[in-house]
């Protein structure tokens, strides 16, 4: 035990100043005396003396923390609290103290083996424990440490992640238009609001769409000569066909404006509109109700076939010329020839007049199919002709049911010398397809022409404002849009009511045409119903004119002027002028019944309203109407171009809540790290603790073993 005695004599009797070490010396052997057989107590206490003689804290705050220290230094002292006070506060005399209850419990071990084997063993199982203790803590440690690395990558990823996308909303959401200072999507570059071309910084852009806005920056700096527009006619109209094609190029570039869309459909037509000077009156109906008869009375030629089963989808004009008379051709294109041939095929269950043949048999016959393959797609054809009646032929060759021909023409154009017609040259009649026919693809046409044309004259049989006839014209009056005063409806066939006052009782009674019109809202009134109502009989027009042009001799002809034409034209008269006799070989000569029969056929009366309503100021009426078109053009892409920007401002507003939302998480996901951060270093300040008081009990056990 010598060596023991050494290691253990740390303090001696003679260092310690404050208190009489006989004195602690005496209180320890009694208390070993008292506890010698208590071995588990003993060995208690042997165990914490040496384990606070090892701690880094004051000797005498260890002995006072621990419980049998606390209890033993009770017993030590007494009741002398200058004793105790003395201890706990002289740390020398305090490891006196500890120092001595071991090595008076190692003096009592040395004269008693059981009690020494306790000790050791006390000993042994307490280093064991500490040793397991320290490997547990030390991987406790690691695991802690790998856990809070990995949450605090976490963060800082998560901190990354947040920055970045605030750094990219703050691009997208925070662009101002230079001039207005609204606000702008990322990838616009012309201001929706006041058309302002922002400064290109086209570093800002992914490279696929560099070169997109160089070409949006060309389309916007734009002139007039860069689009081959080829206006002439009015300096207006030209200005128009620019601005809408200007309008239309940006918004195919800004994603706005689709190909297909109705909207660029219009765009389109209303600059082919500002193309030509031509001013389109379209003569429409259903079939058989008298347009191509109302046609060659207007012209004063009976040019337009009549009494056949059109089959047609082409439009025929009908125009001045000063260069004789002549007839063009535009024959259909593969597709356009692909959608008659499939209209007509789903028209095939409907059923036909009398000896008709319908559209999808005719087509389908050897004889159309194996001509198809010379005239589908084949170049435009001009024809001139030198006499009336070849002239007639040749029309009759591309217009008229009869001829296979007609059938591959999509649009006939007809050039009537100026001395038969004298009409201006841009002034355009045009026939076209029957409404409401059983093949759509041609009731189509029709509809579409009616909102394109200038004015529209709409052929109605008049013996009563049917449903058939009531139908269309409703249907052209819906297709004209807002301007009623572009569409003439013209009662045909009028002769066929017998008295002349019956006509007039259809137009103007109290269930009649103005009446049902005005109920309807298509006018606002009766005025301005009956300004855009006329009735004719243009076969007895044309049978009259015929009359008055022929000598005594071919009058009294057969093969010029018919029988047939001769009774039709007797009862015409006797029904104008309301009398039950008239020699009618007195009409060239009685200039006063000329008169009143001509009044009553209404051709001429039509003629002056068409006159001086729309031929006489053409041009003037063209171009008003190109600005309708264009206002409303004008108004529905600005219409699409708002829905856009309210789209994309939904986007934004978005995109700035999820700036501000993104901001508040990054200044608490910053807080939350420095308080991650803190608490790391309190966790690894106690663990480090720990380990340092850890293996400070390792030495002293292996110390006191020793």
């Amino acid at each position: 035990m010598a060596d023991q005695n050494d290691i253990l004599s740390l303090v001696l009797a003679e260092d310690v100043k404050s208190v009489d070490t006989k004195q602690i010396d005496a209180a320890i052997d009694r208390i070993i005396q008292e506890s010698s057989k208590n071995y588990d107590e003993i060995g208690e206490l042997a165990l914490e003396c040496s384990a606070a003689l090892s701690s880094a804290q004051s000797r005498s705050s260890a002995m006072a923390s621990r419980g049998f220290l606390k209890r033993s230094l009770d017993k030590l002292t007494g009741k002398d609290d200058r004793l105790r006070s003395a201890i706990e506060k002289d740390s020398v005399a305090a490891q006196y103290t500890l120092q001595q209850m071991v090595k008076g419990v190692l003096n009592e071990c040395a004269q008693n083996q059981k009690l020494l084997m306790v000790v050791k063993s006390k000993f042994d199982s307490e280093l064991l424990r500490l040793e397991e203790s320290q490997l547990s803590i030390g991987a406790d440690v690691v695991g802690v440490r790998k856990a809070l690395v990995a949450v605090y990558n976490n963060y800082l990823l998560k901190t990354a992640e947040i920055e970045t996308e605030q750094q990219r909303i703050r691009k997208h959401a925070g662009a101002r238009c230079e001039y207005c200072k609204e606000a702008l999507a990322q990838d616009q570059v012309v201001c929706p609001h006041c058309g302002t071309l922002q400064e290109l910084k086209l570093e800002r852009f992914p490279m696929d769409k560099q070169d997109k806005l160089k070409e949006l920056a060309r389309l916007v700096r734009a002139t007039p000569d860069e689009w081959d527009l080829d206006i002439a006619w009015s300096s207006i109209a030209k200005k128009y066909a620019y601005s809408l094609k200007k309008a239309q190029q940006i918004s195919y570039n800004a994603g706005v404006l689709s190909s297909g869309s109705k909207l660029n459909q219009d765009i389109e037509d209303l600059i082919n509109k500002c193309r030509s000077a031509e001013f389109q009156i379209a003569v429409v109906g259903v079939l058989k109700a008298g347009k191509s008869m109302l046609l060659n009375a207007l012209i004063g030629l009976e040019l337009a076939p009549v009494g056949l089963n059109s089959t047609t989808a082409a439009l025929t004009k009908f125009r001045s010329s000063k260069t004789g008379n002549y007839v063009k051709v535009r024959f259909y294109t593969k597709n356009e020839w692909a959608n008659l041939n499939q209209s007509a095929s789903r028209s095939r269950k409907t059923p036909t007049a009398e000896g008709e043949t319908s559209l999808e048999k005719r087509l389908s016959a050897e004889s159309v199919i194996n001509a198809a393959q010379n005239w589908i797609g084949h170049k435009e054809i001009t024809e001139r002709f030198q006499d009336l009646p070849s002239f007639q032929e040749g029309i009759k060759r591309w217009t008229a049911a009869d001829s296979d021909d007609h059938l591959f023409a999509a649009e006939v154009e007809v050039g009537i010398d100026r001395i038969l017609f004298d009409m201006p040259e841009e002034v355009v009649f045009v026939d076209t397809p029957g409404l409401h026919d059983p093949v759509k693809y041609r009731s189509t046409i029709t509809e579409n022409y009616i909102g394109s044309a200038n004015a529209v004259l709409v052929a109605v049989k008049p013996d009563a404002l049917g449903e058939e006839a009531y139908k269309t014209v409703t249907t052209v009056l819906d297709h004209a849009g807002t301007n009623k005063k572009k569409v003439y409806i013209i009662g045909t066939q009028q002769d066929k009511l017998g008295k002349k006052d019956d006509y007039e009782q259809l137009i103007s009674g109290d269930d009649g045409w103005i009446q049902r019109l005005t109920e309807s809202g298509h006018y606002k009134d009766r005025r301005s119903a009956s300004a855009q109502i006329f009735t004719v009989s243009a076969k007895l027009h044309l049978c009259m004119n015929k009359a008055m042009r022929l000598s005594d001799e071919e009058f009294e002809s057969e093969d010029k002027f018919s029988t047939e034409e001769y009774n039709a034209l007797e009862k015409g008269v006797k029904t104008a002028l309301g009398v039950r006799r008239y020699a009618l070989e007195n009409l060239r000569n009685d200039t006063e019944t000329v008169a009143a029969v001509t009044d009553y056929l209404g051709v001429e009366k039509l003629k002056r309203a068409l006159e001086k309503g729309l031929i006489s100021q053409y041009r003037k009426l063209k171009v008003d109407d190109i600005a309708s078109d264009y206002v409303s053009c004008k108004t529905a892409l600005r219409s699409r171009m708002a829905t856009e920007v309210n789209e994309r401002r939904k986007k934004i507003d978005i995109a700035q809540k999820g700036a501000s939302a993104l901001a508040e998480s990054t200044a608490a996901a910053k807080k939350e790290k420095e308080a991650l951060e803190k608490k790391m270093l309190q966790i690894e300040g106690t663990l480090t603790k720990l380990k340092e008081f850890t293996e400070g009990q390792i030495r002293s056990m292996n110390l006191y073993r020793r």
